[in-house]
């Protein structure tokens, strides 16, 4: 393929979403690149504004919050994206802790109310792994789990006695 067309070809790959350069240099391998091409066409990319590490944390990090990721499962995908321990750092940073324990509280309820047919020690199982599945760290998934199954309301007949 000519460098042209490879060119032609990333600068369209690239501009669909944001792109790590891991990515596209598996995406230039693909397309049959040779090293010193690959070479050029990275610089060029970076050049262009096309890669930007710190744009695609930003955007991965609120896309996956969005998507009530919690933070152990959204470093572990940018690591496997081929991103820098020092930008997922970066990223970490840009986490709310407020925000992100509401988070986390409004899908324990959410998945809690599913589990309504079991016991509350089953209840508080299943939600836990539910949770730490999803990527919540393990001291948080076991206070919000508890906080979820254990609360009291002032519609509960027990807090009335």
């Amino acid at each position: 393929m000519k460098s042209d067309d490879l060119k032609q070809k990333v600068l369209c790959y690239c501009s669909h979403r944001e792109r790590t350069e891991a990515e596209v240099t598996r995406k230039l391998e693909a397309l049959g690149a040779d090293d010193a091409l690959k070479q050029h066409l990275l610089a060029y990319v970076k050049q262009a504004g096309f890669i930007n590490p710190r744009r695609f944390v930003e955007t991965f990090v609120h896309s996956k919050l969005k998507a009530r990721w919690g933070w152990h499962k959204i470093a572990h995908a940018l690591s496997q994206k081929g991103v820098s321990h020092t930008w997922i750092a970066w990223g970490r940073s840009l986490m709310e802790a407020s925000d992100y324990q509401r988070g986390l509280l409004s899908l324990a309820r959410q998945k809690n109310a599913m589990l309504s047919a079991y016991t509350p020690e089953s209840r508080f199982e299943k939600l836990s792994r539910f949770l730490l599945h999803r990527g919540y760290a393990f001291e948080s998934v076991q206070a919000a789990a508890a906080n979820v199954i254990f609360e009291k309301t002032d519609n509960d007949p027990k807090t009335h006695s």
